[in-house]
């Protein structure tokens, strides 16, 4: 069970590191626009994580980063 959370743990700081932030007109906090934000926090259908490996990792310079 450590094992298991490790890797989970891992891979969610992997995808924070390498796929953070997305471009605007897909970032999870911005679409889509009019959509309450609160009823959105308990879709788990369209998580943040879910949403940043499905728009894929950041392009090289993209925001701020090298």
């Amino acid at each position: 069970m450590t094992t298991l959370l490790y890797v989970v743990s891992v891979g969610v700081q992997a995808v924070g590191a390498f796929y953070y932030p997305s471009p605007r007109e897909l970032d999870w906090n911005s679409s889509p626009p009019g959509q309450l934000l609160n009823a959105r926090l308990w879709d788990w259908k369209d998580t943040q994580l879910a949403r940043l490996v499905r728009n894929g990792p950041r392009p090289l310079g993209f925001g701020g980063f090298e």
